[in-house]
């Protein structure tokens, strides 16, 4: 009885097309190869942070990134790094522990994220910086420097699927030690935009 009840309900929709045989002679572009075109474009993403503060002590940083969906999970990319930071003491007060200080960052970075479940994802990403450390007063001292940073971690992607969104990322720097003047200590959270 089940069976028939099953069998019964079931409809088979079917259209007949008339082929023009002179059709079938010139090479044509079809829905499906323009569909692939536009697949294989939308797997590239554009995003990275960007943030500025000014005052007693400005700083300004540009992270672009752009990366590769090879598959819906995996995305390699690289990006570019640029940071200025000032530090001026304006009330140019006698006991002030910190000189007044200028700080230029240049470099790149290669990454990976890999989507794990429901917007969750495993980061790493390469870093290597140039930096230039200017004290403006006493000492007077310029260091220029290298600073190279593997950051392990992951993340949570919030948006809209796989197209947009803001990323929340906690990363540890795998190559961080106690003379790193870019980064305080190993820890970094990072807030960036993927589209």
């Amino acid at each position: 009885m089940l069976f028939i009840v099953s069998v019964a309900g079931n409809h088979v929709l079917a259209q007949l097309t008339e082929i023009d045989p002179k059709d079938d002679n010139e090479p044509r572009q079809t829905e499906s190869v323009e569909k692939d075109k536009d697949k294989k474009d939308s797997r590239f993403v554009y995003g990275g942070f960007m943030a500025a503060g000014f005052g007693n002590y400005t700083t300004i940083n540009l992270s672009p990134v752009v990366g590769y969906r090879v598959t819906d999970k995996f995305t390699p990319g690289i990006g570019f790094t640029w940071q200025y930071a000032q530090y001026k003491d304006a009330d140019n007060m006698v006991y002030n522990p910190f000189a007044d200080y200028k700080f230029n960052t240049l470099g790149g970075r290669v990454f990976m994220q890999y989507s794990i479940l429901y917007g969750v994802f495993a980061h790493a990403e390469y870093e290597q910086l140039w930096y230039n450390f200017e004290f403006l007063e006493s000492p007077y001292l310029q260091i220029n420097d290298q600073q190279p940073g593997l950051f392990l971690g992951g993340g949570y992607r919030f948006g809209a699927g796989n197209s947009a969104g803001l990323q929340i990322l906690a990363l540890w720097n795998a190559l961080w030690d106690t003379d790193n003047l870019i980064y305080p200590n190993p820890w970094t959270l990072r807030f960036s935009v993927m589209f």
